[in-house]
């Protein structure tokens, strides 16, 4: 994919993804896309076009912003730890197994970035990580891959663990009443109750409730 580098970090240029989810293409022929940068733990959602799709060797060297999304197709052997796999999230048993082991056996049970820096350091022993350099506005930064395992993959692996799911806290929902709005004055008149207290209205306590009501249409209000 190619980015202009006006909206990130990153230098202008095309970056080597790999494709996650991929829709059917609608009827006007445009295929959204979900692209994982393996390279930077980024990811994005693209609508591409067929003709926005270029053969190796004949997209435009720095597209227009008119040319909208560009993509230039690559053979499968081309990408970087390239496989097909009916596994869960494209994890290989054998990248299931390390992941399980450091979560499981090793007692961590840690989350998803803690998790991602102990493969990291579990694969820089084991010699099986790919480090690599990518350039971005600010310098070179280097980023790495353990045993071939994608940042959002061991993401989407520890939140499918089941016992993840059985004591995950549900959002709270927070819930608003509808205002609906005046048309026109004295249609709707909004009133409400206020305690003053056990000695609202000094000492003849003859004021403890006040009643207010207002318009919201003219913002008249009365008490």
């Amino acid at each position: 994919m190619f980015f202009d580098g006006k909206d990130g970090a990153y230098q202008p240029g095309f970056y080597r993804g790999i494709v996650d989810v991929a829709n059917a293409p609608t009827k006007r022929g445009i295929q959204k896309l979900d692209v994982d940068f393996p390279d930077d733990r980024t990811s994005a959602k693209i609508d591409l076009l067929r003709s926005q799709l270029f053969a190796p060797g004949t997209a435009p060297a720095k597209p227009s912003r008119a040319a909208g999304e560009v993509a230039v197709a690559v053979a499968e052997a081309q990408l970087p730890d390239a496989s097909v796999s009916a596994t869960p999230f494209g994890l290989t048993d054998a990248q299931q197994r390390v992941i399980r082991g450091l979560y499981y056996d090793g007692f961590h049970y840690a989350g998803r970035d803690r998790m991602w820096d102990l493969l990291i350091a579990k694969a820089r022993g084991d010699g099986q990580l790919e480090e690599r350099v990518i350039q971005r506005k600010d310098g070179p930064v280097t980023v790495a891959s353990p045993y071939g395992i994608r940042y959002r993959q061991l993401e989407q692996y520890l939140e499918a663990m089941e016992h993840r799911q059985l004591h995950k806290r549900p959002a709270k929902v927070k819930t608003t009443r509808s205002f609906v709005l005046p048309v026109a004055p004295v249609r709707r008149i909004m009133m409400d109750t206020m305690n003053l207290g056990e000695w609202g209205g000094g000492r003849a306590k003859t004021q403890r409730y006040v009643i207010g009501a207002i318009d919201p249409s003219s913002k008249w209000a009365y008490a």
